[in-house]
């Protein structure tokens, strides 16, 4: 990888030099605010944005979003033996996730 990223500022520099990257919408202007997935490596993002578009959903990404409603309907809730089973499935969905992502984590390293 040490050869593409020098390969990488190579070009960078060059572009520099020759006056390319002068003049570019937003220049001097400090760079919008990114979510956490603006730092996810980038064949990663486009194989989520392809498996949203086919309506499939990769497992952490079901993970959070069954967390979330989980929350949700803790929150909500009332009923004290409900809420203890709503907090068991919060803790359970919320380990999960954190070894979901996790793993894919480890996987960059």
């Amino acid at each position: 990888m040490k050869g593409f990223e020098r390969f990488v500022e190579q070009q960078i520099q060059e572009a520099l030099e020759d006056g390319r990257l002068s003049g570019l919408p937003g220049e001097g202007k400090p760079l919008p605010q990114r979510s956490g997935a603006a730092f996810v490596d980038a064949v990663e993002s486009a194989g989520y944005a392809m498996m949203t578009k086919s309506g499939a959903l990769p497992e952490e990404l079901r993970l959070r979003r069954d967390l979330a409603e989980a929350r949700a309907a803790f929150a909500a809730c009332d009923d004290p033996e409900e809420r203890r089973r709503l907090m068991a499935r919060i803790t359970d969905l919320d380990l999960r996730h954190n070894m979901t992502r996790e793993k894919r984590i480890g996987r960059r390293f």
